[in-house]
């Protein structure tokens, strides 16, 4: 398989925001999503990666991080959010995968996945709903790879 681009990728991320629906859509707007080659060892280490993992490979596919933290009060009295950022790792998610559409897959799920974290879901929780975006013709299923 040869590797997909970075424009490729972030098509690719655009495609899962384009598909949400409206009702959670209003709900990302301090949210930025950036696709990024692949995580540097702070970032492993700071998600809870031993030095142990991150030598035999452990990597992550995405990450739901602040991008700083921001408390109290807009200057029109209202509860102001820190802006959040979603960071897709497209080196992870390719030498994971066989086939472009195994890559395809896994981009739509990990961005779904780091999504769920956005709206306060655990790993914990996932680890039960995941199944569920398998679903076929599901909303968050990626296109075929000829609608691209």
């Amino acid at each position: 398989m040869q590797a997909p681009t970075s424009e490729w990728f972030a098509n690719q991320v655009r495609q899962v925001i384009g598909r949400l629906p409206s009702g959670i859509l209003e709900h990302v707007s301090n949210l930025v999503v950036d696709v990024d080659t692949e995580p540097d060892e702070k970032t492993l280490l700071d998600a809870g990666f031993t030095w142990d993992e991150i030598k035999q490979g452990g990597t992550l596919f995405g990450l739901y991080e602040p991008i700083f933290q921001v408390s109290g009060l807009n200057d029109d009295g209202l509860s102001h959010q820190s802006p959040m950022r979603i960071r897709i790792f497209s080196s992870a998610i390719v030498d994971a995968c066989d086939t472009i559409e195994e890559v395809r897959h896994e981009v739509w799920m990990t961005v779904i996945h780091e999504l769920a974290h956005h709206f306060g879901w655990s790993e914990r929780d996932l680890e039960n709903f995941e199944g569920g975006l398998e679903l076929p013709n599901g909303i968050f299923q990626p296109r075929h790879p000829d609608a691209d």
